[in-house]
């Protein structure tokens, strides 16, 4: 629902942010018997998970999250099966292609069409078997952990030194798709940890039981927060509410203030929100300066989505 009101309200938790993490957050504090009220600055609830409908045709599609998997997110497979969704396995039947920045097209099998002089897809073998050797090091359960402490670099100067300039855009390309950002941007820990957390190499960019791509929801991504938003209180989420304060009190409390002139006094304040979206709250008193540092210079990823659909299937 919309946040429109001037009332002052008071809540044991406020969570700030209406993607999966703040919605599941506020379900747990609901089922522990606590008040709760979920701050939405956007018009529509589910975060990185955007499932709209078609404009021209029935059907659903994902602008946001599209996949789950039942062995490396069992607890979100769980939830889903839960809420009685239903599950669509992904269609293996497919090609895929690569464009490098040289505007050259490669096919699924690695084929060059044309292929340039000097340039062997077989290369990239070797080097894969490095990445998945080096991420295969990270402890996801501590944080910065890696096999070669020094390599504390950016993922471009850690291609430069160890691979081609094919396998170097090959690569960049691939950062570009998992977290929408370029090589230079990134830190090699932080990639390697993603790629550990995500079940390496193989498992994030196949299509098939033990991958990233396996399963899709017939209902959408979205119904998951849909789910947990109706299992809340009538009243407990609200959109188009973005905070714009929070001040500790000398009380103990919290006060929360919102753009559109909402007002919450709280026990606990639970941020569930991007880190890059940190620096549009005024926090009284002031984040700790190392806290300040990290959100004032984290970035979102940034994506493009095209989706193409046809009034019939195609026949080979």
């Amino acid at each position: 629902m919309n946040g429109n009101s001037d009332q002052q309200q008071k809540v044991d938790v406020v969570v700030v942010g209406a993607g999966f993490s703040g919605l599941q957050a506020a379900h747990d504090i609901h089922q522990a018997g606590f008040s709760v009220a979920v701050l939405e600055a956007k018009s529509r609830i589910g975060g990185r998970s955007y499932t709209t409908s078609l404009k021209t045709e029935h059907g659903l599609i994902e602008l946001g999250a599209t996949w789950i998997n039942e062995h490396t997110q069992p607890r979100v497979f769980e939830l889903a099966k839960k809420l009685a969704l239903d599950f669509v396995e992904q269609n293996g039947q497919t090609k895929s292609v690569i464009q490098d920045f040289s505007g050259q097209v490669w096919s699924e099998r690695g084929e060059l069409i044309p292929q340039p002089p000097g340039v062997d897809y077989e290369d990239a073998f070797p080097f894969m078997e490095l990445m998945e050797k080096l991420q295969s090091t990270i402890n996801v359960t501590k944080p910065g952990t890696i096999g070669v402490p020094d390599q504390d670099m950016t993922v471009d100067e850690w291609l430069r030194q160890n691979t081609s300039q094919w396998n170097r855009e090959f690569i960049s390309n691939g950062c570009a798709a998992l977290v929408g950002r370029d090589a230079k941007e990134l830190g090699l820990h932080y990639l390697m940890d993603y790629i550990k957390s995500g079940g390496g190499l193989g498992h994030l960019a196949g299509e098939g039981p033990d991958t990233a791509q396996h399963l899709k929801i017939k209902q959408g991504t979205s119904a998951i927060a849909q789910g947990l938003a109706d299992a809340l209180p009538e009243g407990s989420v609200l959109t188009n509410s973005p905070v714009t304060a929070i001040t500790q009190l000398t009380s103990g409390g919290v006060h929360i203030t919102t753009k559109n002139n909402l007002t919450f006094e709280s026990r606990k304040v639970i941020l569930a929100i991007p880190t890059n979206t940190y620096t549009n709250i005024s926090f009284t008193p002031p984040l700790p300066p190392a806290k300040r540092t990290i959100v004032s210079s984290t970035k979102p990823g940034i994506y493009a989505k095209a989706i193409i659909t046809y009034r019939r299937p195609l026949v080979a």
